[in-house]
């Protein structure tokens, strides 16, 4: 599954940056070079928490886990393609309770693609691709209201500088100020309010942008990083990582016909995609591919962008099936995956954990919540 998104991922671009037509964004280069430090786990993280998500029955079972979002005491997890659901354990591993398919109705929704988490406004909300709406309930699924919408969009994250969502449209959208990047929704109303002047090739089956704790987002190809600011709710230019000086041609970013952008994709073999962001202690936290199934993890200084450093995923924890985070903390990263009972025992045997036993039933595997420390 990750190896077709990562595939379907290379099918889409964006062009290059600007807040407002004509107003370029400039981006400081940050050059990384793949290294592979012989880092022990306590190097780069302190503690490592491994916890099972437990289901009291087989109805409470989760398939394809697509997004999962921590929020307050509570880890959400979104299966859109299976069960159709939206599942809530606490973060001692307890089953909580659930919100499954519940149809047209003006609470109900049929394939819940994207989700989003308010903690300080006690608020979700769920984007519904098939019937084109947005379903906001409290955190404890209790119903709030309900939103038909016009467009697709391949993420929506709360603003967290007062009311409304960022919605990231995921075609072509003109306006008179150049193609727009992102809206914000307020009050049932779309605000433009990132544009670029070049046409943007729309891709429908990945998300363009990743957003957590800390609200980064990413520009994959050009591999520039934003922070949207949670005061005055702009966004801020951080940084264009470079693996190897691997860049795009500028010529292309003017070009419209993405067969001459593919072509260039597989000469230069380019499949430098980042994604979750963090920051915490001076260094900004980054994964990025090395190829279509291996992660690079880097840590980099935030004040000069210098003395950086990168490690192999898989090389840090020598080979046991820890699963590659997709969300973060304030000073943690975060992920969630199966795990099956030998697999289960090399991880614990790695990270030196003290785990109470878990029983796995004959040829099943069971689901971990883990939390990952920084230094």
């Amino acid at each position: 599954m990750k190896i077709i998104k990562l595939l379907l991922l290379l099918l889409g671009f964006i062009g290059s940056f600007s807040c407002k037509k004509d107003q370029n964004i400039d981006f400081e280069k940050v050059f990384l070079k793949e290294e592979s430090p012989d880092l022990e786990i306590n190097q780069v993280f302190h503690k490592v928490e491994l916890m099972e998500l437990s289901f009291d029955n087989e109805g409470e079972w989760i398939g394809y886990i697509d997004q999962y979002k921590i929020a307050g005491d509570h880890i959400f997890l979104l299966d859109e393609s299976q069960g159709q659901k939206i599942a809530k354990f606490d973060l001692l591993g307890n089953y909580v309770s659930e919100i499954n398919s519940v149809g047209d109705s003006p609470e109900g929704f049929n394939k819940p693609s994207l989700l989003s988490i308010d903690e300080s406004k006690n608020e979700l909300v769920i984007f519904d691709r098939t019937l084109l709406k947005f379903v906001f309930y409290d955190m404890d699924f209790n119903y709030l209201r309900s939103e038909k919408i016009d467009k697709y969009y391949s993420g929506i994250a709360h603003s967290k500088s007062g009311d409304g969502l960022l919605l990231f449209p995921d075609d072509i959208i003109s306006e008179s100020d150049g193609f727009v990047l992102v809206y914000k929704n307020i009050n049932e109303k779309n605000e433009s309010i990132l544009h670029t002047k070049y046409q943007i090739i729309p891709h429908l089956s990945e998300k363009i942008f990743y957003n957590d704790h800390s609200s980064f987002y990413h520009l994959p190809f050009e591999d520039k990083i934003f922070r949207f600011g949670p005061k005055d709710g702009k966004f801020v230019p951080l940084f264009q990582l470079m693996l190897n000086t691997d860049e795009i041609p500028e010529e292309l970013l003017n070009e419209n016909d993405i067969l001459a952008l593919q072509s260039h994709l597989l000469e230069s073999q380019k499949n430098f995609v980042s994604f979750n962001g963090t920051e915490f202690n001076g260094y900004y936290y980054l994964f990025y591919h090395r190829d279509l199934e291996s992660y690079n993890f880097v840590k980099i200084n935030k004040t000069d962008f210098s003395d950086n450093v990168s490690v192999s995923w898989e090389g840090l924890f020598r080979n046991a099936n820890v699963p590659v985070p997709f969300g973060s903390g304030d000073d943690f990263y975060y992920a969630v995956d199966y795990l099956s009972k030998s697999d289960y025992e090399k991880v614990i045997e790695l990270m030196g954990i003290h785990q109470k036993s878990v029983e796995f039933p004959d040829f099943k595997e069971k689901l971990f919540l883990f939390k990952f420390y920084l230094r």
